[in-house]
């Protein structure tokens, strides 16, 4: 049986995210942390991170359970090329309308 270290790559394969993949940057107990899975926006209050600082938006990733993921065996230099292959792509049929002659 293979673990989830930091460092693997991996794909999200339930919950919200499914589907996309990343690095793991962080592994404690059963939760992980994959880069770009999970990211949520933090507000920070002025001062809080020094005594000059001002407010900001800050983005950081979320844990997930780590039976959420899957380690993906072949090593991938681009990660994007992935997550193309993986994107569904929807086709839309043009209907062509008929204008209706009201000088009739």
């Amino acid at each position: 049986m293979r673990t989830i270290k930091t460092g693997t790559t991996v794909k999200v394969i339930s919950g919200g995210h499914k589907g996309k993949i990343g690095k793991v940057l962080k592994v404690s107990g059963d939760k992980v942390i994959v880069e770009g899975v999970n990211v949520v926006k933090k507000f920070v209050r002025k001062g809080l991170m020094g005594k000059d600082s001002a407010g900001s938006i800050m983005e950081i990733e979320k844990p997930i359970h780590i039976s959420n993921v899957m380690q993906i065996e072949t090593v991938v230099a681009d990660i994007k090329e992935i997550r193309e292959k993986t994107k569904k792509v929807k086709t839309v049929k043009k209907v062509k309308e008929k204008k209706l002659d009201k000088s009739a």
